[in-house]
């Protein structure tokens, strides 16, 4: 690792726990830099990229990433050694893709990703950069009910079916969500959801816990796991 990581992050409300996980221990990591630029639901689909730059577009997309930045207008890729695109609609694959040909997995995947704002916000991306892209996938969904166990397997089929799928540029990659934070081969385990808070873009809403039916947001535990298994990564 450099002397000095710069790490850029673009999500939408999943980026919360990674942020609380990386606030509770990013004086341990003095030589790395995280900045995030997020957005709830869908507001990063209005990126923009204007003189190889990434632009909001609009005033509510720019309050919050200004925000979530803690003072940045825009995303310049020159600032960044390292991107990484976190949640922004690309679901896990948890079935059993077994038995299907690679012409038709690689097509439906395709079709699939390039619907997200994750690929688009990709897209957006590798048009003013070469740099390295990570990407992964919104958090797999906890429970709060018995459910049936998958093999583990299925899931890191899924991975490398997003990376073999020819979607995302050669040296760009999809990782997977950490091991010690998944139950049952598909579900995230309720320790990691439970008390979890929206991702604070300066608004009223900023510090509110979510829904105790949420299953799909997680808390800053799960954050720190998660930060730590990409950090180790380099």
């Amino acid at each position: 690792m450099k002397d000095r990581l710069n790490i850029c992050v673009l999500s939408n409300s999943h980026a919360g726990s990674l942020k609380q996980g990386w606030d509770r221990m990013c004086k341990n990591h003095p030589s790395i830099e995280v900045t995030f630029f997020a957005q709830r639901s869908h507001g990063m689909k209005d990126l923009e990229v204007v003189d190889d730059k990434l632009l909001p577009g609009n005033k509510k997309l720019g309050s919050a990433i200004k925000f979530t930045s803690k003072g940045k207008d825009l995303v310049d890729p020159k600032e960044y050694d390292v991107f990484l695109i976190y949640g922004l609609g690309l679901q896990p694959i948890t079935n059993n893709i077994n038995g299907y040909s690679e012409e038709f997995l690689k097509e439906a995947v395709d079709d699939y990703v390039k619907k997200t704002i994750l690929y688009a916000t990709y897209a957006k991306l590798t048009s003013i950069t070469n740099k390295k892209i990570f990407l992964s996938h919104n958090p797999l969904r906890s429970y709060n009910e018995p459910f049936v166990n998958k093999p583990l397997e299925y899931y890191y089929d899924g991975i490398r079916l997003l990376n073999d799928c020819g979607v995302f540029r050669e040296g760009d990659e999809v990782i997977p969500q950490p091991e010690e934070t998944i139950e049952g081969g598909y579900k995230t385990s309720p320790v990691y959801c439970n008390g979890s808070v929206k991702v604070e873009v300066g608004d009223r809403h900023d510090g509110e816990n979510h829904d105790k039916s949420d299953l799909f947001h997680m808390n800053g535990k799960f954050g720190e796991v998660w930060m730590r298994n990409f950090l180790a990564s380099f």
